[in-house]
């Protein structure tokens, strides 16, 4: 017997910009997926240099993302973190910190292939966010320190 998933549950995923052209029968398995927590303000979510098995949504609360100490993002509500090391099997690029009390949906290695397959705007959003988070790096790389 399948499991009926709350309407608010669907809504507050479709809030996030990932998932805002799914449909309802993908919200329904993109639901299934992954574990919530709650993270304490002041802890580190992911730290920069360790092995990353795990990608983050954020789905309220707020965090900093920092590079050799230097914030260079935050992330809030509907943001995405920690993906690149499952994309690419590398090491984290960067520290995430809770900058307040966060609710995050955590999603595996396995489980962020799955998500992947659900449905292709999924993976095409992501493209996009990478895309802009380069063009960020770039851009302080390029500013005098």
């Amino acid at each position: 017997m399948k499991r009926r998933v709350p309407r608010e549950v669907l809504a507050q995923l479709r809030d996030v910009s990932l998932f805002s052209n799914c449909t309802n029968k993908q919200l329904q398995r993109v639901a299934g997926l992954g574990t919530q927590s709650s993270v304490r303000e002041g802890r580190s979510v992911t730290v920069s240099g360790a092995p990353g098995s795990e990608c983050f949504i954020v789905l309220s609360g707020r965090a900093s993302c920092r590079v050799s100490g230097r914030t260079v993002a935050t992330f809030g509500p509907g943001d995405i973190f920690g993906e690149l090391s499952l994309i690419d099997g590398g090491s984290r690029t960067a520290s995430v910190v809770a900058e307040a009390p966060m609710q995050v949906l955590a999603l595996s290695r396995g489980e962020f292939g799955q998500l992947l397959e659900v449905a292709p705007s999924i993976a095409r959003a992501m493209l996009g966010t990478l895309a802009v988070r380069l063009r960020a790096a770039d851009a302080l790389i390029a500013q005098p320190a």
